[in-house]
């Protein structure tokens, strides 16, 4: 589906318009770029441009990836949303919560991996790169504390850690909202996992989606 969705920007003209877009002095170094992005919106999908802050240039982009692939706009496409995909009456939901003190072990070495794996040289390659520090991606957990550290504001303990923090907070984040969105069944990852979501499968009865 990705690939489909490429070539199908492709074929809109997506190669034109990057062409043009090189040409703008500035485009690509970011500030110039989110701006085109919202004009661009406002021009063709006026009813989401005005839903969207200016300075959030990821919902911006989908919009207009949205645009681009199926030549509707978005809100038009939300309005018209339908039944959902799978019937809430026939899916059953489980979630992996794992040990809060196994996940924030796993987090610091995850981390860790990435520093021996040359995490710190790819950030000092990017923090390089024209306007990528004010881009999504310099939003990434690790990468302003790991640019801190090369510009001498950090020391890399320091940096690391601070990172792990993040990651930990963000995982803390997500579990919430897991509590949240899902009431199934709730696991914690075991040797006998397979087992468990056998006994929770045997619990559950399927019923049939409405008009079935």
């Amino acid at each position: 589906q990705i690939r489909q969705r490429f070539d199908a920007m492709l074929a809109a003209g997506a190669l034109a318009e990057a062409e043009a877009f090189a040409e703008i002095p500035g485009a690509l170094a970011g500030t110039a770029s989110k701006a085109i992005g919202v004009a661009e919106l406002a021009r063709r999908d006026p009813e989401t441009a005005g839903r969207l802050r200016p300075g959030d240039p990821q919902r911006i982009l989908r919009a207009l990836e949205i645009l681009s692939v199926t030549g509707e706009p978005l809100a038009a496409l939300q309005r018209g949303a339908g039944a959902p995909l799978i019937d809430a009456g026939s899916a059953l939901t489980i979630l992996l919560t794992p040990p809060r003190p196994l996940l924030r072990d796993q987090i610091r070495q995850r981390f860790d991996a990435m520093l021996a794996a040359g995490a710190l040289a790819e950030a000092e390659a990017f923090a390089k790169t024209p306007g990528a520090l004010a881009g999504t991606a310099g939003k990434a957990i690790g990468v302003a504390e790991l640019v801190e550290h090369l510009a001498g504001r950090l020391d890399l303990d320091t940096a690391r850690d601070r990172a792990v923090t993040r990651s930990r907070q963000y995982a803390k984040r997500q579990e919430t909202w897991f509590r949240h969105q899902f009431d199934g069944g709730r696991l914690q990852p075991t040797e006998q996992l397979d087992a468990d979501i056998g006994k929770v499968l045997q619990n559950f009865k399927f019923s049939k989606p409405s008009g079935s």
